[in-house]
C-alpha cells in the first residue's frame, strides 16, 4: 500500500483556476461534495478522469496483455488525468480467489500469481504513486451479465451487494487516493426513481446502500456517486425523448437521495454523444445550440 508520511505534489487542488500544491497526511485527506462542487479537505477539487474497462468481465483491465500496468498509469499522469474509474463485478468480490484473465505475465511479471482483487490492489498502488485518485464502479453483478437493469438479481441479493461494497471500502479505506464509490453503473429498464417500489426504486436503494457503507465504515473518507435512471413513470417531462441509461435526473425534483452524511453524495449522470446513440436532438436543425436546454 502506498502510504507515505505526507503527500506532496501528488495531485493538484484547483482553487480559482490556480493549481496549488498541497501537502497532507494521507489519513487526514477527506473528500466532500457541496453546491455542485467537489472538495478535498475543503479545497475545491477539479477532476479529469478516465474509465478503464476489463475487470468487470476479464478480472483485469484491458491492455495488460500488451503493456505494463505502469505504462497505462503513466499515460494518464502524463496527459493530465487525476482520476481513474475502475469497473468491477460483484462476483469478483464474493469469490476473492478468482484469477485474472488476459494478462501477459512476461510483460507484467509483478502481477503473476495475483488474484483479481490483488491486481486491483496493484492498480491502487500505481495510481497512488502518480497522484491519481480511484473510483470503484459496480458495473456488473455476474461477470457474464453485461447490462444489468437493477442493482441486484436472483443470484446476488441487495444484502450481497451491501456486503460486497463493505468489503471493498474496508480494503481500500487506507489508501489516500480512494476517491469514492459509484454504486451502480447506468440503472435502466425496470429501474425507477421516486416510485416507492422497493423492488425497483433506485433512489431508495441508493439510500440504503450508501447509508450502509457509511454505517459500516465510519472511517470512509470518500464520495458516494449515484447515477440516474432511464425513462421514469413519474416526475419527468413526458414530451422529452432521449434519456441515457443512468442519465435521467429529472425525478430528483420530486425525490432526492438522502444520506446520513449528505456531503458524501454526488449525482453522477451518464451522458454521451451521437457516436454512442444518435438521439433525435443531435440531428435537430439548431444542433448544437439546442444542447444547453437538453
Amino acid at each position: 500500500m502506498h502510504t507515505p508520511s505526507s503527500l506532496a505534489i501528488l495531485f493538484s487542488l484547483l482553487v480559482a483556476s490556480t493549481a496549488a500544491q498541497t501537502c497532507v497526511a494521507p489519513t487526514s485527506l477527506s473528500f466532500t461534495s457541496s453546491g455542485g462542487k467537489l472538495a478535498a479537505n475543503s479545497v475545491n477539487l477539479d477532476v479529469k478522469g478516465a474509465n478503464w474497462f476489463g475487470m468487470e468481465y476479464n478480472l483485469a483491465p484491458e491492455g495488460l496483455n500488451r503493456n505494463t500496468l505502469a505504462f497505462y498509469i503513466d499515460f494518464l499522469a502524463t496527459n493530465g488525468f487525476n482520476a481513474l474509474r475502475v469497473p468491477f463485478a460483484v462476483e469478483m468480490v464474493v469469490n476473492p480467489g478468482l484469477m485474472p484473465r488476459n494478462i501477459n505475465y512476461g510483460v507484467n511479471p509483478g502481477l503473476a500469481g495475483k488474484t483479481a482483487l490483488q491486481v486491483l490492489d496493484a492498480i491502487f498502488d500505481e495510481c497512488a504513486s502518480r497522484g491519481i485518485l480511484v473510483v470503484l464502479d459496480q458495473h456488473r453483478l455476474a461477470l457474464s451479465e453485461e447490462f444489468p437493469e437493477l442493482w441486484y438479481n436472483s443470484q446476488y441479493s441487495e444484502e450481497t451487494v451491501k456486503n460486497s461494497w463493505s468489503t471493498l471500502v474496508a480494503r481500500y479505506s487506507g489508501y489516500w487516493n480512494f476517491l469514492g464509490v459509484d454504486l451502480m453503473n447506468e440503472p435502466h429498464g425496470a429501474a425507477s426513481w421516486g416510485t416507492g417500489n422497493l423492488a425497483n426504486d433506485w433512489r431508495l436503494a441508493a439510500q440504503r446502500i450508501g447509508n450502509d457503507i457509511i454505517a459500516r465504515n465510519p472511517g470512509f473518507r470518500g464520495l458516494i456517486l449515484v447515477e440516474g435512471v432511464n425513462d421514469n413513470p413519474t416526475c419527468q417531462d413526458g414530451n422529452f425523448a432521449g434519456f441515457w441509461w443512468g442519465g435521467n435526473f429529472q425525478p430528483v425534483n420530486c425525490a432526492q437521495v438522502t444520506l446520513s452524511n449528505q456531503q458524501k453524495l454526488v449525482y453522477s449522470p451518464h451522458v454521451y454523444g451521437p457516436s454512442v446513440y444518435d438521439h433525435t436532438y443531435f440531428s435537430a436543425s439548431n444542433f448544437p445550440a439546442n444542447m444547453p436546454a437538453i
